[in-house]
């Protein structure tokens, strides 16, 4: 029997219902939604931040609320000693290291690629767009405290909440439509959602890569890693540019 390079088979050991699949993801997403606003009314209110940072704070804790709520709505399926297995979850081997760098070398030479040309083009269709994200330029310019706490968030607790939302939830509702369905749709949402123009073809490709790079460890560790890796170099450029370092 031929070995595949990506296999699609399914990566987690133990299923989630689709019910509570769908619920999970709904509520989750309504949380990433919702929870920002209470965090911004309270930081303005109190005047801890100004509102560009209120703003941006809120929209940290909103990938770490919509994990709670997604978890704690799987907890209705299953017991907590089953979630690892449901979410496709364990130790990292050697080899999963190996691909989550492999993965992380392929978004780093592809998005550059993607970037030059998706650039090119919309400058010819003369599209108004920004060329880094805001919260890249809000690093950037906040304090040292707030640069590292957000540093902690984007590397940390950000890869977890996505990779756990799309590569785990996301995908298992849709993989009943197909492996390769769910992993372009699945890679689409992931662009989209971050609203980000200039970005959208290598957003896309990053989609791609988590999700293969899940595939073939059938480790969401993997893919976690593969993730916190992307995020690392983002903050260190914003680092590099705080120190007065041109990195364009």
């Amino acid at each position: 029997m031929r070995r595949q390079l990506f296999p699609t088979r399914i990566p987690w050991r133990r299923r989630v219902s689709l019910p509570i699949g769908i619920g999970a993801l709904i509520a989750g997403a309504i949380g990433y939604f919702l929870i920002p606003f209470p965090v911004v009314f309270f930081l303005m209110s109190n005047g801890l931040c100004e509102r560009d940072e209120a703003i941006w704070t809120g929209a940290l804790t909103a990938p770490v609320g919509a994990l709670s709520i997604y978890l704690a709505f799987l907890g209705f399926d299953c017991p907590l000693r089953t979630l690892g297995a449901r979410l496709g979850v364990r130790r990292l081997k050697w080899q999963d290291l190996l691909w989550s760098l492999l993965g992380f070398c392929v978004i780093l030479t592809g998005s550059i690629q993607l970037n030059f040309i998706w650039g090119r083009i919309l400058k010819l269709l003369k599209v108004s767009h920004i060329e880094k994200q805001n919260l890249l330029e809000m690093a950037e310019k906040t304090g040292w405290g707030s640069f590292f706490a957000m540093g902690a968030v984007v590397i940390i607790l950000v890869p977890i909440s996505e990779e756990v939302f799309f590569r785990r939830g996301l995908y298992g509702v849709l993989r009943p439509l197909g492996a390769w369905t769910a992993l372009i749709v699945t890679s689409l949402l992931f662009s989209a959602v971050h609203f980000f123009l200039f970005g959208f073809p290598s957003l896309f490709l990053m989609g791609l890569v988590f999700q293969l790079v899940y595939l073939k460890t059938r480790n969401l560790a993997a893919a976690i890693t593969t993730h916190a890796l992307v995020n690392l170099l983002a903050m260190f450029g914003a680092f590099l540019v705080r120190l007065g370092v041109p990195v364009e």
